[in-house]
Order: C-alpha cells, then sequence, then structure tokens
C-alpha cells in the first residue's frame, strides 16, 4: 500500500507490527464466538431414554459366538423424578430450555472447549508470524519451510487424527450420544471439534520443527566467520549465542502455548464425561471411565516430550560447540573474561526455579487429568 508525500514522491505504507496484536485478538474472539455458536445450535434441550441398552460382546477369539446383555438405563436428569403437574397455577413458561439447569457440567463444558479454540484461533497469527520470522532471520528457503516444517507438523497431526478413535474396547463419546440421543443432534460434533483443534495448532508445530531447522547454520557460520581474518571473531559467536537465546525462549514460548492446549483439552474431557454422566446411567456399564481423562494427559503429553526434547537438545548441543569454539585459545586469545561475561548468562541448565516451571510445563496435562476426583466438585 502506498501513498504520495508533499513533494509527489511515492511512499511506501508500512502496517505497524502491533497490528499483529489485533488479529491475534480478533481470531481468538473470532474462535470463540463460532464454536459457542455452533454448540448452542445444536445441543438438544431433553430426550425421552431408551429403557434398556442391547450389548453384543463377543466369547474370547471367537467372534461368532456371541453374548449378549440388556443393561438397563436410567435418566440422571432431576426432571425426570417429576411425573405429573400438581396445579394449574404455574409461572410463565419458559420454553423448555432446561438443559444447563439439568446439567450444569454440560455448559461449563461448553465454555472451556469454547476457550480452547479460542486460544488455538488465537496462535494461529501468532505462529505463522513466527515461522515467517524465522524464514528471514535465518534465511531459509521455501522448500526449507514447507519441508522442514510445515509437512512434518502435518504428518504429526496427521497421526494423532488417525489414532484418536483406534483405542480398542471403548465406547465412544459421539456414538453414546447418537445412540442416546442426548446433548446434540449429531454426536459428530465432537469428532469435528477435535479436527478444528488439531488442524488449528499446525503452525505451532511447524514452528517447533523450524527452530531446529534454522538452529543448523548458527554453528556453522560462527565457525566460518571465526576462520575468517576480515571478521571479529567476538562478534561473531556472539551473534551466533543471540541467535541460540532467540530459539530456545522461542521454543519455551511455543511449547507453553501448546501445553495451554493439550491442558484444556484433557478439562475439556473430564468434563464431557461429566456432562454424560450427568444425562444418562446404564447399569454394569461405566460410560465414561475416569481413566479416559488420564490417558488423554498421559497421551499428548508424550508428543510433547517427542517433539520438545530432541529439539532442545539440539540447540544445547550447538550453544555446547558454540562454547567449545569460544573457549579455544586459537581462535580468542586472552579472552577468559568476555568468555565469562557471554556464557554465564545463557545457561540451557538454567536454574533449579527454571527447571521446575518446565518440567510443570510438561507434565501439565497429566497433572490436570489427575485433578481430585477428576473435576467431582463440578457435580
Amino acid at each position: 500500500m502506498s501513498d504520495t508525500n508533499n513533494n509527489g514522491n511515492s511512499t511506501k505504507f508500512v502496517l505497524p507490527k502491533s497490528t499483529g496484536i489485533l488479529l491475534v485478538v480478533f481470531c481468538a474472539v473470532l474462535g470463540y464466538a463460532i464454536t459457542f455458536r455452533i454448540i448452542l445450535s445444536d445441543i438438544i434441550q431433553y430426550s425421552k431414554l431408551p429403557k434398556s441398552l442391547l450389548i453384543a460382546v463377543p466369547n474370547g477369539a471367537n467372534n461368532n459366538d456371541l453374548i449378549k446383555f440388556s443393561l438397563p438405563v436410567k435418566s440422571q436428569l432431576s426432571i425426570d423424578t417429576v411425573h405429573s403437574i400438581a396445579t394449574n397455577d404455574y409461572v410463565k413458561n419458559i420454553g423448555g430450555n432446561i438443559l444447563f439447569h439439568e446439567n450444569p457440567s454440560f455448559l461449563l463444558w461448553a465454555f472451556l472447549l469454547s476457550a480452547m479454540v479460542s486460544i488455538a484461533s488465537g496462535s494461529v497469527p501468532f505462529f505463522i508470524s513466527q515461522i515467517v520470522e524465522l524464514k528471514n532471520k535465518f534465511k531459509l528457503n521455501w522448500w526449507k519451510v514447507l519441508i522442514g516444517g510445515i509437512f512434518y507438523a502435518i504428518l504429526m497431526d496427521s497421526f494423532l487424527i488417525g489414532t484418536n478413535h483406534l483405542t480398542i474396547g471403548y465406547y465412544q463419546p459421539s456414538k453414546i450420544i447418537n445412540d442416546f440421543h442426548i446433548l446434540f443432534n449429531n454426536g459428530k460434533i465432537i469428532d469435528l471439534f477435535v479436527l478444528s483443534i488439531l488442524i488449528l495448532i499446525i503452525p505451532g508445530l511447524a514452528t517447533m520443527f523450524l527452530i531446529g531447522a534454522s538452529s543448523d547454520k548458527i554453528y556453522f557460520n560462527a565457525e566460518r566467520n571465526v576462520k575468517d581474518s576480515n571478521t571479529s571473531s567476538k562478534d561473531a559467536i556472539e551473534e551466533a549465542v543471540k541467535r541460540i537465546k532467540y530459539l530456545n525462549q522461542l521454543l519455551q514460548s511455543t511449547l507453553q502455548i501448546l501445553a495451554t492446549i493439550v491442558v484444556f483439552s484433557v478439562l475439556t474431557s473430564s468434563t464431557l464425561g461429566e456432562s454424560i454422566k450427568s444425562m444418562v446411567s446404564v447399569s454394569g456399564l461405566d460410560l465414561f471411565p475416569k481413566q479416559i481423562s488420564y490417558i488423554y494427559g498421559m497421551y499428548f503429553s508424550l508428543f510433547l516430550c517427542v517433539i520438545y526434547i530432541p529439539i532442545y537438545y539440539y540447540l544445547k548441543n550447538n550453544f555446547n560447540r558454540l562454547k567449545e569454539l569460544a573457549s579455544d585459545p586459537v581462535n580468542i586469545p586472552n579472552s577468559s573474561v568476555w568468555y565469562t561475561s557471554l556464557f554465564g548468562d545463557v545457561k540451557f541448565e538454567g536454574s533449579a526455579l527454571e527447571n521446575v516451571k518446565l518440567a510443570l510445563t510438561i507434565i501439565a496435562p497429566i497433572l490436570t487429568a489427575f485433578l481430585p476426583k477428576t473435576l467431582d466438585f463440578m457435580k
């Protein structure tokens, strides 16, 4: 976009960087609004439940030999304990909007899900800007960005999507909703929300992969500049250390944002289970075992570690190589004071408090899953 100054010359107009803040806020608010609107437009206020649930279970390894069980179904709604109208003197009809009164856990689930989508939506422009900045700052070509970052992120995301419904022997929430016709008109809306979250975190995963790719050139450029007689060795190493520190800080920030989204996914899983149990119970069958929330926490924590730890140690390895390069008296003689001042405040091991914060960030989903009585206090 351009404008013309008083001399008639064309000047280029550049949006201020603070515009990115508005974009993040807009995307976050939009994600929340759309999600909550979708939830409200598809909910079921009340549904009469079947009297029993028929389950056919294979007998051992013989899939042709089925054992059938008829499990009694019982409504958990308080309104189903009222069978008649005591008098014709009643207050104005509220239109049958009773779901959140009968099932407040479901309202909490709707808020937590909307908040999770809001955070994930707001992170998209932030991570895209970081990807562009990494490309420009470290002179990555688009092929490197596409293959070294985006492709691996999509590959990891596809694995998470593909393994989301591979649990054998588990009554999926979306199928429970469809079978009993509770909460939503179509239980597939749960799968849609899960898919949308996994798609929204792709830029975040790509950023983590590109951090590793961006660190490739740091040491080699520093080593080449140290050996170049026309370049100050100290300046070259100081610039390399500054870049390593920048990548490490970006890695920590990315991990914290992704961990926050994962924590919300565990909370929404738990509250969805409470919402289902607040609607219906089946004798002889736990519709939503609390251990499922534990599994979600451990599963996603595992993949946070799988992605984060190799990248972190790759950065740390490059940092240690820079230390060796700087400590070599052949490269930089009489540099003990300079070496101590440069590397003294940049420690990948960190302080005890920093290590605790990092550990809590990684295992936050697991800790969330083991909340006292799995959020039973919200009943």
